[in-house]
């Protein structure tokens, strides 16, 4: 059962599915990390981090299920609904990698890198981590009919 898991998950990142949601998921991440720096006009880092990854998430949205994952016959409302429960979880494990970063680069006292563009490596390592957990959350969770009796009797005709 785990192995079976395991295999489906490995066989997910080896699509053109993957390869779909890297290319919407790059621009979302794009937009999500250039609109930091306006945010930070206003808002402390933090905020801003969690405001950026707010809006590169409704791009997300728009595009993988025009794009990536529209295969799914199931209503947009039900799937957006799960997509901003899937990005809430998102915008808090993105918050604390970028709190965890800066802690740690405060901690160490690193002086290689200024303040200022450690913040953007810390939005970076908190957009990576995120894109890991969101096409999964996205493929299994967001964008998958989750009606048991129609998902089990497609899994026991595949």
């Amino acid at each position: 059962m785990l192995k079976n898991i395991f295999s489906k998950i490995f066989k997910s990142f080896c699509s053109t599915e993957f390869l779909k949601f890297l290319l919407v998921g790059g621009s979302a991440a794009l937009i999500n990390f250039f609109s930091r720096f306006l945010f930070q006009v206003w808002y402390s880092y933090i905020v801003s981090v969690a405001l950026a990854f707010i809006l590169g998430s409704i791009i997300s949205f728009i595009f993988n299920k025009l794009f990536t994952f529209k295969d799914n016959d199931e209503k947009t409302t039900v799937q957006l609904v799960k997509f901003t429960i899937m990005t809430i979880v998102s915008v808090f494990i993105a918050a604390f990698v970028a709190y965890l970063a800066m802690n740690l680069y405060e901690l160490f006292k690193v002086t290689l890198i200024a303040q200022k563009g450690m913040e953007s490596v810390a939005h970076i390592i908190a957009i990576g981590v995120t894109t890991i957990y969101n096409f999964l959350a996205m493929k299994f969770f967001s964008f998958k009919n989750l009606n048991l009796k129609k998902t089990l009797v497609k899994d026991i005709n595949t």
